[in-house]
Parts: C-alpha cells; sequence; structure tokens
C-alpha cells in the first residue's frame, strides 16, 4: 500500500463519554473516507478497539488502491497502526503519568 502519501484527517463527531470518535480523511491524490473508532474495556485494564474504514475513490489510483486494499492488506494497516500507537503508549506512558 502507499507509505509516502499525504493524508489530511480532519475529526467529525468526537463522543469521549461513549468512546468513539470518527475522521474525514482525504488522499487529494486518490481517496476520501471516513474512520470510525470505538473502543471499550477489555480483561487486565486493557482496551479493545473496533475500526471501520468507509472509503471512496476519487479517480483510477484511488480505485487501483482500494482494489489491492483486501482483507488481508487492510488487517496488516491496521496491525501497523497498532504498533506504532502502541509504541507511542509505551514512549509515553511514564511522561504522562508525571502530569
Amino acid at each position: 500500500m502507499a507509505g509516502d502519501e499525504t493524508t489530511l484527517w480532519a475529526c467529525t463527531d468526537w463522543d469521549p463519554q461513549g468512546h468513539r470518535v470518527r475522521y474525514a480523511r482525504v488522499t487529494p491524490e486518490s481517496r476520501f473516507g471516513f474512520v470510525e473508532v470505538a473502543c471499550r474495556e477489555a480483561g487486565c485494564g486493557g482496551t479493545e478497539a473496533s475500526i471501520a474504514y468507509t472509503l471512496t475513490a476519487l479517480n483510477e489510483a484511488g480505485r487501483l488502491y482500494l482494489s489491492a486494499l483486501t482483507e488481508n492488506a487492510f488487517a496488516q494497516m491496521i496491525e501497523a497502526w497498532k504498533v506504532r500507537i502502541d509504541a507511542w503508549l509505551l514512549n509515553n506512558a511514564s511522561a504522562m503519568a508525571k502530569t
């Protein structure tokens, strides 16, 4: 999948009490869509997140991207986000606890 594209994000709905957020995102050269994230408490103090993407191609490049976004490719993309988020939390948890 494309790793060096510019994608713009905007929060369109934020519900901290419901543990949900919705973003609009556009990769101007190819696609537009929404990302919805809902979190819930998991065992042992963890959090389970549900992530849903709704994407629309803006042109042929977008159609090619979306046709390559198989279930496996989507799972790999979500796992890459998980790794980045976990690393950020690990590196910043102690700083956050001190404030």
